[in-house]
């Protein structure tokens, strides 16, 4: 089901699609870009067994604005991803055993569209992430997150 041009919610939770890891293996490297006025990066593990480990940052100048760990695992023969936020004093923005989770929607080469979040690999060393926003008043918008593929420290 759309919520906007880029992103879908998850209607039925029973019809994920079938999904492996090595599917989404692409996602892979070290991602920088920029969001809000400041730099992001956003660097994945390759696939070890049946899960990917991600971070993402956002800096405020020479500082970090906050930090994500993000897990991509098969689930139920699908995919899922989790997330947990924190503040750059590492504080949690979740409560202690809580995250965020995302099942996959929809797959197809060099996309993945999960509920709220669709990644796109338009060109090998592009990658565009979309995340579905909501206003306080309940408006449903998207935030378009660019990144470019980085050279392995």
């Amino acid at each position: 089901m759309p919520l906007g041009a880029n992103t879908l919610a998850l209607a039925d939770p029973a019809n994920r699609p079938a999904a492996r890891i090595q599917d989404v293996a692409w996602l892979a490297g070290r991602w920088q870009g920029s969001a809000f006025g400041e730099t992001t990066e956003e660097i994945w593990s390759s696939p070890l067994g049946r899960n990917m480990v991600g971070i993402f940052r956002i800096t405020k100048g020479d500082d970090a604005g906050m930090y994500e760990f993000i897990t991509l695992t098969e689930d139920a023969g699908s995919l899922e991803m989790r997330t947990k936020h924190f503040g750059a004093d590492m504080k949690g923005w979740e409560e202690k055993d809580d995250c965020v989770r995302y099942r996959l929607v929809k797959l197809a080469p060099n996309e993945a569209w999960f509920e709220n979040l669709t990644f796109k690999r338009p060109e090998p060393d592009t990658l565009e992430i979309y995340l579905t926003t909501r206003t306080q008043e309940g408006a449903v918008g998207e935030q378009k997150f660019t990144f470019q593929r980085l050279p392995e420290p």
